[in-house]
């Protein structure tokens, strides 16, 4: 067979967003933060925008029929009065609300308190600990090395390697760190740091100890009988010192901020309220979002637009296009979390007198359907958005979930199963806890047709180990 290269032409057709609908789907799935960050970058890109006090509404403008600059002239002209009109239409329909002024709502930044992170707490006790520099410099590498739970991730040789340095001198640095607080830092491995606790609060209790040191594997799976056998102790002993072990932390860095914070400020999108007849109120939260308005500088170049050269006129109006568009893009996000939102609550108002219970099975097919979008845009606009109901902050998705049929043919959300499933848990006998099978069963006598299978997925959903491991023996 000859192998051989040649150039052809050919015509395809393929789907490609352009820029501007790009723009748009990341307006649209921006949350509150990334959405003021999106503004200020396009302030800094785009100099015809500033930012005002006063809220306004940029309109499509149709040009003229004239000639190429007398467009251009006519366009820059009539842009500032575009900037000056009202952008209160959407307010006014509905139940949605423009949002309260800065005073009414205080950022959620101005009460967060200032914390010492751990790696403070932990150098400020090594440097009044150590005086010698090179105690010092290893002291601050472990500090490094320590991982969110407060454990050291790196050997001791690795260390010694790494600062050309003995292993001795490392054990004895690190034995030192190991006694600050928060106690327990700087182990290994869950034994050592259960064990420092357990030294350093002078517990002295023999089963707690050699449970520690011998038999937590057999201790987390539940094997109370071969612990019972090796150690030679009853029960109730046992089960008293799982007790006290449990009151020990295994992550001693918890609670404590750390040089990348991985804490999250949530600002609501919604702000949703039940009045004393039961109707819902939905307020669009913002408040947060800068005003935008045509510099003073390119307010003046308007003015004199005759005066402009055609290379000017161009980069203006090009300018002045991506500043609609830009607006264009906030103004339809409002609008689409708008109609989404109400939709969500309207079907869900249940849940805000009857709690899970009164969720329903709602599916983003569902939402698309009445609100005459895609799934896809119904998806970016739940993702990452929060309100701020009477009962809590609820992220959007959280009031999606699927179902199944009760015998009555009513729908009911996999959420109220999951809840029926933890509080017949939380109720069970601890020495005959409930199995798979016969929480399926209970769940069959009130009517929910519901596979074994399925339960054990929605245990592990709820982080519940399985009964064999929830097995009390006192």
């Amino acid at each position: 067979m000859k192998l051989s290269q040649d150039l052809s032409l050919k015509q395809v057709q393929t789907l490609k967003l352009t820029p501007q609908l790009q723009l748009a789907v990341k307006v649209l799935q921006a949350n509150q933060i990334q959405l003021v960050e999106m503004i200020e970058q396009e302030l800094m890109e785009n100099p015809v925008l500033e930012v005002k006090q006063s809220d306004s509404e940029i309109k499509e403008i149709e040009l003229p029929e004239a000639s190429e600059k007398a467009q251009l002239v006519e366009y820059v002209k009539e842009f500032e009065k575009y900037f000056q009109e009202s952008q209160d239409s959407l307010n006014s329909s509905g139940s949605f609300q423009s949002s309260a002024t800065n005073e009414d709502f205080s950022s959620f930044e101005e009460w967060v308190a200032d914390k010492v992170t751990l790696s403070d707490l932990l150098e400020e006790q090594l440097f009044l600990s150590v005086f010698n520099d090179s105690s010092k410099r290893i002291g601050m590498y472990i500090i490094a090395a320590l991982d969110h739970n407060g454990w050291l991730m790196e050997s001791v040789e690795k260390i010694a390697a790494s600062l050309l340095c003995s292993v001795d001198q490392v054990e004895r640095v690190l034995t030192l760190l190991q006694s600050f607080d928060p106690v327990g830092i700087a182990a290994r491995d869950l034994k050592e740091c259960l064990l420092i606790q357990y030294y350093q609060e002078e517990i002295e209790d023999r089963t707690v100890r050699l449970l520690i040191e011998n038999h937590l594997e057999e201790l987390a799976n539940n094997r109370m009988k071969e612990i019972s056998k090796a150690l030679n102790v009853s029960f109730v002993e046992i089960e008293l010192a799982y007790n006290r072990i449990k009151e020990l932390n295994p992550r001693p860095a918890s609670g404590y901020l750390h040089e990348v914070s991985t804490a999250e400020i949530i600002r609501p999108d919604l702000f949703v309220e039940v009045d004393d007849e039961e109707q819902l109120l939905i307020t669009l939260n913002d408040n947060y979002l800068p005003n935008l308005n045509v510099n003073q500088y390119y307010q003046e170049k308007i003015q004199n637009a005759e005066a402009m050269d055609k290379e000017e006129l161009i980069y203006l109006k090009r300018k002045l296009n991506s500043a609609i568009w830009f607006r264009q893009c906030i103004e339809k996000r409002r609008e689409t979390i708008s109609s989404v939102a109400k939709c969500i609550f309207e079907i869900q108002q249940d849940f805000f007198t009857e709690g899970v219970k009164g969720l329903k099975p709602l599916t983003l097919s569902d939402i698309a359907a009445r609100v005459d979008r895609h799934e896809a845009t119904v998806s970016r606009v739940i993702n990452g958005k929060y309100a701020h109901t009477p009962v809590g902050i609820f992220e959007l998705k959280f009031f999606f979930s699927g179902g199944l049929k009760s015998e009555t043919g009513e729908m009911i959300s996999s959420k109220r199963i999951k809840e029926i499933i933890q509080q017949a848990i939380s109720e069970e006998n601890p020495k005959k806890p409930l199995s798979d099978q016969v929480l399926a069963d209970l769940l069959k006598a009130r009517g929910i047709e519901i596979a074994r299978r399925t339960v054990t997925k929605y245990r592990e959903m709820l982080n519940i180990v399985s009964s064999s491991k929830r097995r009390k023996y006192t």
